[in-house]
């Protein structure tokens, strides 16, 4: 699969500093690796055996290229949904297409995965500040601050980030910025697509609210089993109004009207 130019002038690459390599936003890629391995080893048992984790569709992400993709998701927890994502990558890179055989690969994470988060998500204690180091891109949410809401203008800098990670990475986005089920989407994922034209993979994620709670760190639940189904790249026209964007993005990922079930509990989308 060929890849959209992205709208930069060039790949930005990583920098050097005294000690460690660093990628475009800072963070030394040697403590990033380590941290991506020590989670992908702590959750290996869980997704194996607590709550078996299933792909479907990972044969999608097989020929994409290694930079310029955007994988946007419904949003179950603050973290476990991008971790299950992370695992399912680093998986795929090393030629598999599940996550519940020989751990190997657990041990090569895909160094080059971004995902966009809360400021003060990651601010809220020291896992949140750990897991950061390991590829977050920290934005203020321009409507809620926390349970209060607020309002601001856009996060330039978070903005500019998101496109620096997409000329070296991959980057997860959960348009809703919440993980209320059926929440309305946010523009912000539109102009993502308008300013920096990436190869955009949508991801629907089922069962982590269930099985790990809102924080997604709850682990003493009861087990059940939890998917991620990656379906094709968008057919997108990248210069279509933001709201024409939006639209496509929230039925793509199962969190527009369509999908909302009916109070007799039918799903919408076999009537």
């Amino acid at each position: 699969m060929e890849r959209p130019d992205l709208a930069l002038a060039a790949p930005t690459r990583p920098t050097r500093g005294p000690w460690f390599t660093r990628d475009v936003l800072g963070q030394p890629v040697l403590l990033k690796r380590l941290i991506m391995t020590s989670v992908n080893l702590a959750f290996y048992p869980i997704f194996r055996w607590r709550h078996p984790l299933t792909l479907h569709g990972a044969e999608h992400l097989k020929g994409l290229p290694p930079r310029g993709v955007l994988f946007i998701s419904n949003h179950q927890t603050y973290f476990t949904d991008a971790i299950a994502m992370h695992q399912a990558f680093s998986a795929a890179l090393s030629g598999r297409a599940e996550v519940n055989g020989a751990p190997g690969y657990t041990l090569r994470p895909h160094t080059g995965m971004f995902y966009v988060a809360a400021r003060e998500t990651m601010a809220s204690g020291w896992i949140p500040r750990l897991l950061a180091s390991g590829g977050a891109i920290c934005v203020d949410r321009s409507w809620k601050e926390g349970e209060t809401v607020v309002q601001r203008g856009v996060d330039l800098t978070g903005f500019s980030d998101i496109g620096r990670a997409l000329s070296q990475g991959w980057v997860i986005n959960f348009p809703q910025g919440t993980t209320r089920p059926f929440a309305p989407g946010r523009l912000g994922v539109a102009h993502i697509i308008r300013a920096f034209r990436p190869v955009v993979v949508p991801v629907v994620v089922e069962g982590f609210r269930e099985a790990f709670g809102k924080t997604g760190l709850e682990m003493w639940r009861r087990g059940r089993p939890v998917s991620l189904r990656f379906k094709p790249p968008l057919e997108l026209p990248h210069d279509a109004p933001p709201s024409e964007l939006l639209s496509a993005v929230m039925d793509a990922i199962e969190q527009s009207e369509a999908y909302r079930p009916t109070p007799s509990g039918d799903d919408p989308t076999e009537r």
